[in-house]
Formats: structure tokens, sequence, C-alpha cells
């Protein structure tokens, strides 16, 4: 496991190793700027893993992260005592702000024995350590929930991000005793934004997140939301081919704009209702399916070529490549070349071939439009 010292000015440089091998050099030859702010932790924001000639990177004060770490700590009452399973990679911030409350309640944690998921592997090693506490996204809670697995005696919270979670999902898991706390949360302000709380633990209904104490939030002009906060990012770092390392701070007046649009009620619970532009979720992870059409269009053209989002029970969505009759023939040696140029969670799931990819006369496709003739609306 990783180890962060939380009270020096090291900093870190935490990615993803699965990186396409050019976003991994981009990088490491940046290495001597990104460690040059001190004290900072610098992770890849999950919606622009896309473009493989494209790195941006949020860096957080470790300050920052720890002061979001007390506050959820706070919230479900999270003490020594407590057992806490990690499930999720320490190169996002879900599973980095798992060692951040760890340090600040002295909570033992305990690292998952597998990199890769497995509900019943999952499940026994909950059972083994007496887990008291876990960060799980919907498709894990899907996975134990089709397998009828039932939640330990042991286990008290069950924090769920990533993505929404179906009512009929959150039911399911409920009767099978997942004490389940859902989050809504970004890497920009280091994890955590609005949690739900332990007193609604186990309620019939899907319980709301409420902004978590830390947090202050209003909307934008165009109705998006906006937040200040000690746990805010301190920088945003971009990373391109031949050109230097730019360094900002995208804070205006110490608050943080962010992409989602949504209100927060009288009562101080967070509704979130959208995003702004062409990002999906899937596996809990951001997608941006205008960069991936871009990484398609280099290997096909605009007009006979498309990646449309799918909805999926489990995954949040899967992505489907609609192609032209044309391609029809070398459709594999386009996967490969595509699979090559993306993460894991933005491979091609579903493919479709139509007469008609219906383009107006700038090649733009009319995606509704394909939807409804491939029966997908």
């Amino acid at each position: 496991m990783i180890k962060i010292d939380w009270l020096t000015d090291e900093s870190h440089v935490l990615i993803n190793p699965l990186w396409p091998s050019l976003k991994c050099e981009l990088v490491n030859s940046a290495l001597e700027v990104l460690n040059s702010y001190k004290g900072v932790v610098w992770l890849a924001t999950s919606g622009t893993t896309a473009k493989s000639d494209h790195v941006k990177l949020v860096g957080l004060k470790k300050q920052a992260i720890l002061h979001s770490a007390k506050a959820v700590n706070k919230h479900i009452g999270l003490t020594g005592r407590d057992i806490i399973f990690n499930s999720l990679p320490i190169f996002h911030i879900g599973g980095l702000s798992v060692l951040a409350r760890s340090f600040c309640s002295g909570a033992q944690v305990i690292s998952n024995e597998s990199s890769k998921w497995c509900p019943d592997l999952f499940f026994e090693q909950l059972i083994k350590n007496k887990a008291t506490v876990v960060s799980l996204v919907p498709s894990q809670i899907y996975d134990l929930v089709t397998l009828g697995i039932k939640a330990p005696k042991d286990l008290r919270v069950v924090f769920v991000g990533g993505g929404s979670l179906p009512q009929d999902l959150y039911k399911k898991s409920i009767l099978l005793g997942w004490p389940l706390i859902l989050t809504y949360g970004m890497t920009e302000t280091s994890s955590q934004i609005a949690t739900g709380r332990v007193s609604d633990l186990l309620s019939p209904q899907k319980p709301k997140a409420y902004l978590l104490k830390h947090i202050i939030a209003k909307n934008s002009s165009e109705g998006l939301l906006c937040f200040k906060s000690e746990a805010l990012l301190a920088y945003y770092a971009f990373l391109q081919p031949k050109l230097s390392v730019k360094i900002v701070d995208p804070k205006e007046s110490l608050w943080f704009q962010s992409d989602d649009y949504g209100s927060v009620a009288d009562d101080g619970s967070l509704q979130v209702t959208g995003r702004k532009g062409q990002v999906i979720k899937v596996l809990g992870e951001l997608v941006n399916i205008k960069e991936l059409n871009e990484v398609l269009s280099d290997l096909v053209p605009i007009c006979e070529g498309v990646i449309i989002p799918l909805p999926d029970l489990r995954q949040g969505h899967q992505l489907a490549l609609v192609l032209g009759l044309q391609h029809l023939s070398h459709v594999k040696s386009i996967i490969k070349a595509y699979t090559q140029l993306v993460a894991p969670y933005e491979k091609i799931k579903k493919i479709y071939f139509v007469k008609n990819l219906h383009t107006n006369e700038l090649g733009k496709v009319n995606v509704a439009q394909l939807q409804e003739d491939l029966g997908l609306m």
C-alpha cells in the first residue's frame, strides 16, 4: 500500500497504472514541476482519461484532504475501534480518503487482497477482518445483491458513491442488511460533499444526502453547483506533449464551480439533477463521450461511426459503437486500436451496424434519431 506522510511537505503523484503509456510518459516528464508544489497530492480526474494526448490532474493539499476526512469521521462517528476495509484504489480520491480518515481517527485499514473485484472474496474478507466501514460503488452493490449475499454482522456503514443508486437496487440491498449511506463528492473537494445520515440507516426508502458541515454551496447564474470549503483543490495541472506544464487555480473568490446541476433544500439535503456536457458514469468512473468520439475520429471518419452511451443497471452506463456497413469487415481492427487508447472502463461493450448514421451537412450524427432507429430509446 502507498504510504502518505500527512504532516510533511512531501508531494505525491498518484495515477492509474493501467493508463496508456503516452499518458504515463507525460506524467513522468512533469514530475519535477509537480513535486515542486510542496505538500500536494496530485490525482487524475476520471473524466479526462479518454484523450491519449492530454492529462488533467487535481492538486490537493494534504491539509485539505485531512479537513475533509475529519468532517466525514465526525459525521459517522468513526473512531479507533473501527476497521475500514478499503476496496478502492489509492490513486482515486475514494481510496486515498480512507487513508486520511484512518490517520485522523486511528481506525485500522485493511486492504483488499485482490486487485480485481470478486464479490465472494470481498465478503470473505469482510468476515475475516470484522470490518465495520467500507466504501463501494453501485456496480459492486449490484453484484452483491444479485448473488443474494447478506451483510456481515460487524459492518455498520457502507458508503456508496461513484454514481446514482437505483431505488429498486437500494431496497434489495437493505433487505439483505447492507447499511448503505449514499454520498456525493468529487476529487476537487477531497471526497465527500453530501452524505446520508447514520440515523437513516436501513430506511425502507432511499434516504437523502446532506451537505457536510465544512461545505457551503450555491448555484451559478446557469444553475451549476458551486462549493466553498477548506477541503477544495489548490490547483489543476494540464499536461500535453511538447508543451510546458500549465498549473492553474480554478477557484474564483474561493468558490469552485462544478459541472453538476442541482440545489440544496431548506433541510440541507443536496439534490443533483444532471451534468453539464456529455459526461456519464461507467462503473463509478466519469466518462466523457465527446472525448471518446474524438479518439474514435482518428480511426473512423466522424460521419461513419459514433460512440453512444446505453443505460445499464449494473454499470450505470455501457458504451456502444455504431458503425456504417462499410466497416463490417474490419471492425476488429478498429476495436483493437481504440482499446489501446482508452482506460479499461471506456471499452466498447456493444456494436451496431447501420445503413444510415443520420448525419447533417456538417457531418454531425443525430444521436437521438440513431438511438430511436436502433430501438434504444
